[in-house]
Formats: C-alpha cells, sequence, structure tokens
C-alpha cells in the first residue's frame, strides 16, 4: 500500500508532506541561528509553530498543491522544501524555498531538493516559472539555484527593506 503523504523520491530522499509528529522536527529544522541568519526578517517560533500545526491538521488530499514537503532521509528529517506564492516587484510569482538543517550541510540535499521540487512544479503542476529570492551573501543558497538551473535575474527591494537577489527559471520547452 502506498503512503499518501509521499508525493515525490529522489536518489536519497523522501518529499512528503509533513505529518503530526513532524512538528518538532520541523521547528528544529527551520529554528536554528543558522538558518535564521538567512530568512529576510527572520522567524517567530510561536507564529511558525502555529502555521505548522494548522497545515498538518488538514488532510493531505486537501492541502494546496503549492505547499512545503518534509525532506526525509529514513525516518530523519534533513530539511524543507517548497513553493510559495509571493508578489514580487508588483507581479504574482511561485518561489521554490529549500532549507537543510545545519548538520546536514554541504551534502548535497538541498540540491537533490530543489531540483526534485522543480521536477514537481514544471511537471506535475505545470507552473511555466519558478523564482528563488536569495539574500545576498548567501553563496551556499545562490549555489543550490545554479545547480537547479535558475539564473539571476534582478535585485529587489522586498516590503521588510532588505534587498534579495531573484534568481529564475522556466519551464523547460518539451522535448
Amino acid at each position: 500500500m502506498s503512503d499518501p503523504s509521499i508525493v515525490r523520491r529522489t536518489e536519497r530522499l523522501i518529499l512528503r508532506h509533513l505529518r503530526q509528529q513532524d512538528v518538532d522536527r520541523a521547528m528544529r529544522v527551520w529554528c536554528t541561528p543558522e538558518v535564521i541568519a538567512f530568512m529576510p526578517a527572520g522567524k517567530n517560533p510561536e507564529k511558525l509553530r502555529r502555521h505548522i500545526e494548522e497545515e498538518v491538521a488538514v488532510p493531505y488530499d486537501q492541502r494546496p498543491a503549492i505547499n512545503y514537503l518534509a525532506c526525509f532521509i529514513g525516518a530523519e528529517m534533513v530539511g524543507d522544501v517548497g513553493l510559495v506564492e509571493k508578489e514580487v516587484d508588483g507581479t504574482d510569482e511561485v518561489e521554490l524555498v529549500y532549507v537543510v538543517h545545519p548538520d546536514h550541510w554541504g551534502q548535497g540535499y538541498a540540491t537533490e531538493a530543489a531540483r526534485a521540487m522543480c521536477q514537481h512544479a514544471f511537471g506535475t503542476l505545470g507552473l511555466d516559472r519558478l523564482i528563488a529570492l536569495i539574500k545576498p551573501g548567501n553563496a551556499s543558497s545562490i549555489r543550490v539555484a545554479e545547480k537547479a538551473g535558475f539564473v539571476l535575474e534582478r535585485d529587489t527591494v522586498r516590503p521588510s527593506g532588505i534587498t534579495m537577489h531573484v534568481y529564475s527559471r522556466e519551464r523547460p520547452a518539451a522535448s
């Protein structure tokens, strides 16, 4: 019997919807100082926990297609990858977001998850374009975006006043 929470598998990762027992694991990934340092406006742990708890209360088949997926190796959550609807410079965009716990940095998990989410976005969801908003100076995130096929498009100033790089990727042409 297949697991309805699993959306995609890669060579090493299982990308799946968060479950109730994942709330603390997700908090561990998102709330480390090393991860928060690269978030444009940081993260409010209480607000994040409420958001995650609200999400896991929704049945898998009722969750939005544009959403986050947890990245697992076996039973260990190594990170999160997802799609987020955002308005950037007056245009509605879909942003690819990836985060890996620092214990797993440098092992290629973010790139593997980002590539898988791009395949999901362009193939399964039929999206035409993705962006990645990256804080200047986040060389690791820039490398992940570039390995996933994104190119630097421009810089933008977010409503918070923070300047972010806008990397973009178009849907590959059908072959």
